[in-house]
């Protein structure tokens, strides 16, 4: 689904990703809820 949304992905990006998301898959859930600001739990996390 990525990769044909964003065609300039390469497979692996699109595989890390996926995986990326997968792991994180509670915070894009509350995003995907009406609930953006839940995104920035990743932001707190990576710095």
């Amino acid at each position: 689904v990525l990769q044909r949304a964003v065609p300039s992905l390469n497979e692996q990006q699109v595989e890390e990703a996926g995986i990326y998301m997968a792991k994180n898959r509670d915070v894009f859930a509350k995003a995907f809820k009406s609930q953006p600001d839940a995104l920035s739990e990743l932001l707190v996390e990576s710095e």
